[in-house]
């Protein structure tokens, strides 16, 4: 059977507790460490090379992802450029509409849209104040690292997982 590797991982805790007594010889509990550890160590790798697998495969799906957006976007704007051009072709030559079995293709108006000229003319009423409040999170870590107090924030330490 094989053993995960949070099950290796509480093996070696209970086998700590168990080990901790007093009247068994130092050999057997290093052995016993020992080759939990060895356990621990070789499935820790495994899991490591897996990441890494993982990291990888997910680089190059974006990187496809990256070239089919790129298509994407390719493809919508040639259907948008020739789309304005059919529609500039139909303008100048005054056909409203064009039809098969297949297709209708028709210039219809649009809603009315608004376009402001001048902000500045526009009354209060059709005007709204919108304010955002900003946290300067460097000035804030700048005053803690500095050993100010600043009410409301703390700084903090994290481990990450550094596999090379």
């Amino acid at each position: 059977m094989t053993l995960t590797l949070y099950q290796i991982t509480d093996r070696y805790q209970e086998a700590l507790l168990l080990l901790s007594d007093p009247e068994l010889p130092p050999e057997v509990v290093d052995d016993t460490l020992d080759a939990i550890e060895g356990e621990f160590e070789s499935k820790a790798l495994a899991v490591a090379a897996f990441i890494g697998n993982l990291e990888l495969e997910a680089s190059a799906v974006r990187e496809v992802e990256e070239r089919m957006t790129k298509r994407r976007k390719a493809l919508e704007s040639r259907a948008e450029s020739l789309r304005e051009y059919l529609h500039l072709q139909m303008q100048r030559l005054n056909v409203q509409t064009v039809k098969s079995a297949e297709l209708t293709v028709k210039i219809k108006r649009n809603p009315p849209r608004v376009v402001i000229d001048n902000e500045a003319l526009l009354p209060d009423d059709y005007k709204e104040v919108e304010l955002t409040l900003k946290v300067r999170k460097q000035l804030v870590q700048k005053a803690l690292g500095e050993g100010r107090t600043v009410p409301g924030a703390h700084l903090e330490s994290t481990t990450r997982l550094d596999i090379r």
